[in-house]
């Protein structure tokens, strides 16, 4: 892995695999994972600065991969590398449909719970990452302007 956009793609052809599995491989680093919510059926494991790779708990089997681009909270962890598939911080809504076609899913803005206040778009795309595994890549851009706020991939 040369860039941290391939990191991020390796991170993402990983779903479905068993977080051992992942240790195992050298995809991660065996390091603690931890709970959002302590009855929460789901264990994160923080990548780097920006991204988490999150596990049903049940399975152990890493379940989605979340970008945050632009923390909606004051002080939250944004990464600051490079994106894969194309995308960059300033990816606005009609880029990403011009990348990836129409979504099979949006969502427009809306009002979220203080202290994170609006919400801003969201589009939902189908993905070929290989030629045989297919994701969901999830896209929310900030509501204040057309640009990319988070990027998730989930199966």
């Amino acid at each position: 892995m040369n860039t941290e956009a391939d990191k991020l793609i390796e991170f993402a052809k990983s779903i479905g695999q068993q977080h051992q599995a992942l240790v195992d491989g050298g995809v991660i680093e065996p390091k603690q994972l931890t709970k959002t919510f302590p009855d929460s059926e789901w264990s994160t494991y923080h990548a780097f600065e920006g991204v988490e790779l999150t596990f049903w708990d049940e399975t152990m089997a890493l379940d989605r991969v979340l970008i945050t681009v632009r923390a909606r909270l004051k002080n939250g962890e944004e990464f600051s590398g490079s994106l894969p598939l194309g995308l960059n911080s300033t990816t606005s809504r009609s880029e990403a449909i011009g990348l990836f076609g129409d979504p099979i899913e949006s969502q427009e803005a809306q009002p979220g719970p203080p202290p994170i206040g609006m919400i801003g778009p969201k589009d939902t795309f189908r993905i070929a990452i290989t030629k045989r595994h297919h994701l969901r890549l999830i896209l929310t851009y900030q509501a204040e302007k057309d640009c990319l706020a988070t990027v998730l991939f989930r199966p």
